[in-house]
């Protein structure tokens, strides 16, 4: 957090009721004004001293990293509260500071009790573990899915394939070309596809509420997945059919027709 304009709050702001705030708040309640010496009241409490602004500090998202644009933070001198936290920064290694931290609040006041120490780096891994979790959790199935949908994919072109093997040597035998039976194989493919695309962009958009609680950084409905995604899975459709179009267009029409 650091000082945008005016001053951080000194040994004069009890005496002058004075409070910083942050960027969120001056934008919500004075939006494109000055908010250094602005006043208000304190809860809406119109019998309470009024409250003046010296400071303007940067942006904090209090309720966690998954919170949406903040709200606003007014800052108060720190008076008689029942626990607080301090922050430390250092030039070396933070946990080696931690035996000196200690000491110097037990020398300020041997009744203080310091509950816990811990970096900066620590706070933030722990405020990233159930996304992160859950991140890895959605790559594994979508890896999963992924990989079905190649094997699926060529396994029922390969099917197809067989099931009209009568048919495709017929059209070879009379003059037909294997490069329209190649094409022929994998626009059946992609045509399966593109309708699975269109079922699943259309539960996407109806989901994306569900979704919005588990996403960060990015919406439900970010146009980058929503064209990427069907893009990669049709890809994936034209790689899966190549095999089987390519043995399709492959067959001798005589062994075909002898066969039958």
């Amino acid at each position: 957090m650091t000082l945008q304009r005016g001053r951080l709050l000194d040994e004069r702001s009890l005496q002058e009721d004075a409070v910083v705030v942050d960027r969120a708040w001056a934008a919500r309640f004075f939006p494109g004004q000055d908010v250094l010496g602005r006043r208000f009241h304190n809860g809406g409490c119109t019998t309470c001293p009024w409250t003046n602004v010296v400071g303007v500090v940067s942006d904090v998202r209090w309720t966690g990293l998954d919170a949406t644009e903040p709200d606003g933070t007014v800052y108060f001198p720190l008076v008689d509260l029942p626990s607080a936290f301090f922050l430390v920064r250092t030039a070396g290694d933070p946990l080696a500071l931690a035996p000196a931290v200690r000491q110097a609040v037990k020398g300020l006041d041997p009744g203080l009790a310091l509950a816990d120490v811990a970096t900066g780096d620590d706070l933030m891994a722990e405020a990233l573990a159930t996304p992160r979790y859950l991140g890895v959790l959605i790559a594994l199935f979508s890896g999963t899915a992924f990989v079905l949908s190649l094997v699926g994919i060529y396994g029922v072109m390969a099917w197809f394939v067989q099931q009209h093997t009568r048919d495709i040597g017929i059209r070879l035998a009379i003059g037909g070309d294997p490069a329209q039976v190649r094409r022929m194989v994998v626009f059946q493919g992609v045509r399966l596809v593109g309708a699975g695309i269109a079922v699943g962009i259309g539960a996407a958009l109806l989901a994306s509420r569900l979704m919005s609680n588990v996403l960060f950084g990015v919406s439900p409905t970010d146009p980058r997945a929503l064209v990427g995604v069907p893009l990669a899975l049709l890809a994936v459709a034209v790689v899966a059919c190549l095999i089987p179009a390519q043995r399709a267009a492959g067959l001798d029409p005589a062994e075909v027709l002898r066969e039958g």
